[in-house]
């Protein structure tokens, strides 16, 4: 009975274990990008068909959006609709993969086994639970019952919903290796290249598409930057897969160097070297299913090994398929123990059930994801931004630069990092939405050399706005321009220390802009500071406003300093000279 009836069981074991995604909200990490903030979705249902026009977000999975846009065409921001499409696919995926599985000679007990093991593995949450990953569960559903409906002896049915899993997700493409495969068994030669076609060109075509499309939205895209990422990658899987701990979402992936990459890439081409020398032998059967194993694995991580550009190398969401060949391969040696066996697969399952659980939770929001991502990973940079912005979602502007600052100190040459925390001071200070909201956001997208400039205006205006700019945003060369600006502004709210150390900076930066100088000394002779200040006053300059100025500071320090005659002279001295150059003009 239990065998008869066991794919049903795995359905509604998939139910109830993802049950609690239900629950869960959107996140910071793409979900707006796919709902919405999607042009399909917030367009209404004629979306869907657009959605089928044109890549979007650089890979093109019209099946997908049409799919996101008819579940939230009418309230995108509503997060239930979405993980309830995406719960329900996975569980019918769960439902046809015994099926699918006896394509390739699985065994009905072991398939049940494999499936099992596959679906409470912990790594399958990022494909159910993250709302802007449906395309992994609709892509995974079309694969399935391919291979289901090629195992029933019904090809054109089946190359058409393959075809629907490219639509889907386009990265599925290698998979149409194994349709010439089991052609290839029916009967090799020509005829099952041609049989197979039905598959393969569909393939084909999406496959190029994605690439061309990954490519054009993303032209400075991680390409693979030392020759053995490739064939290391499967490695790292494979390792996540056995012990799936630690960090997730994003991963450090270092290139691996040194002498000990060379001489492990040896033995393995090595050991791929046995395999094929025992393939040539006849009855060499273990090594025949080492090797189909090997290639099944490995097959499907062809789009995710580093071959090919892309921004994550590793991630668990790309384990979706070769996770299932360890499974099938760990369900066989369990079945063949038996009773034992199959206590031990109930075991297993219940550990793994545990994680799978626990983690849905980790995905309830942005705040939530993040955080533990941060708690796994303290020196993840994207984890830290992420979490920034999730905080300064939910206005929570003091958390958020507190992140910041934190990224600051771990990479502080971080892209755009000095208008994050410009945007995160700005909400935690709660200044015009008109400027938070408009023209701060407007400067970022500026290059730094261009901020000045269009901050000007803001600067004139002579309210808090202006030190907040001044004080965060890089400048590039004209940096030294707003620090005096925000200097002078600083001395004119009698913000005496901030406006010495901010034009101590400008002249740091910028040795010739001899009006700061200006600024050092009134903000040292309101500070008290008489000696410091005196001292500078004497400092060489080329204007002759300035050094008029700085006669004039000079006869003040005096006064206040009791040399009463000096001060009269040198003060003497600066008016004459102020009135020379006023009448020159």
């Amino acid at each position: 009975m239990l065998e008869k009836r066991g794919h049903w069981l795995l359905f509604a074991l998939a139910l109830a274990l993802y049950a609690p995604s239900l629950g869960n909200g959107l996140t910071n990490w793409d979900d707006p990008t796919f709902t919405t903030a999607s042009p399909f979705v917030t367009k209404g249902l004629s979306g869907a068909l657009d959605a089928f026009t044109r890549p979007y977000d650089g890979a093109y999975s019209p099946l997908t959006h049409a799919l996101l846009t008819l579940v939230g065409a009418r309230a995108p921001e509503n997060p239930l609709p979405y993980h309830l499409v995406a719960w329900l696919l996975f569980a019918l995926s769960v439902l046809f993969l015994p099926a699918a599985l006896s394509a390739f000679g699985v065994s009905r007990p072991t398939a049940l086994v494999a499936t099992a093991l596959w679906l409470v593995h912990p790594f399958r949450v990022e494909s159910v639970a993250w709302v802007a990953n449906l395309k992994d569960p609709l892509s995974l559903l079309g694969a399935v019952l391919a291979f289901a409906l090629s195992a029933r002896g019904r090809p054109v049915a089946s190359a058409v919903v393959f075809t629907l899993g490219l639509l889907a997700k386009a990265s599925v493409a290698p998979l149409a290796l194994f349709f010439l495969a089991l052609e290839w068994r029916r009967a090799p030669g020509t005829r099952a290249l041609v049989s197979s076609l039905k598959w393969l060109v569909p393939a084909l075509v999406l496959g190029v598409v994605a690439v061309q499309a990954h490519r054009a939205h993303l032209p400075a895209l991680r390409e693979t930057t030392t020759w053995v990422t490739p064939l290391f990658t499967p490695f790292w899987y494979l390792g996540r897969l056995v012990w799936p701990a630690g960090p997730r979402v994003v991963y450090a992936w270092n290139e691996p160097g040194g002498l000990w990459p060379f001489l492990l890439i040896v033995l393995w081409v090595a050991l791929a070297g046995a395999v094929l020398f025992g393939l040539s032998r006849r009855g060499a059967g273990p090594p025949r299913t080492f090797a189909l194993a090997a290639l099944a694995y490995l097959v499907p991580l062809l789009p995710f090994s580093g071959l090919l550009p892309q921004v994550h190398v590793v991630a668990e969401r790309y384990t979706l398929y070769p996770s299932l060949v360890l499974s099938v391969g760990l369900g066989a040696a369990l079945v063949s123990l038996g009773r034992i066996g199959l206590g031990a697969s109930l075991v297993l399952c219940a550990a793994l059930a545990v994680p799978t659980v626990t983690r849905q939770q980790d995905w309830r929001d942005g705040i939530t994801l993040w955080t533990s991502n941060v708690a796994l990973e303290p020196t993840s940079r994207v984890s830290r931004l992420n979490l920034a912005g999730a905080l300064g979602g939910a206005s929570r502007f003091a958390d958020a630069s507190r992140e910041l600052l934190a990224l600051r100190d771990l990479d502080a040459s971080w892209p755009g990092l000095d208008c994050f925390i410009a945007l995160a001071r700005a909400g935690k200070e709660q200044l015009a939405p008109s400027f938070a909201a408009g023209e701060l956001p407007a400067l970022c997208r500026l290059a730094p050399s261009e901020r000045w400039a269009a901050a000007a205006p803001i600067i004139a205006r002579k309210d808090a706005a202006a030190v907040l700019v001044l004080d965060e945003l890089a400048f590039g060369k004209d940096r030294a321009l707003a620090a005096a600006a925000a200097a002078a502004f600083a001395l004119e709210k009698q913000d005496f220390e901030r406006a010495f150390a901010l034009a101590t900076q400008a002249r740091l930066w910028d040795s010739t802009l001899e009006r700061a100088l200006v600024t050092q000394v009134i903000a040292l002779f309101k500070l008290k500071r008489l000696d410091e200040a005196r001292a500078l006053t004497a400092t060489q300059v080329t204007d002759a406003r300035v050094a008029a100025r700085l006669l004039g500071l000079r006869a003040a320090i005096l006064n206040e300093q009791g040399r009463y005659a000096e001060a009269e002279q040198l003060l003497q001295q600066s008016t004459e000279a102020l009135r020379q150059l006023g009448d020159g003009r």
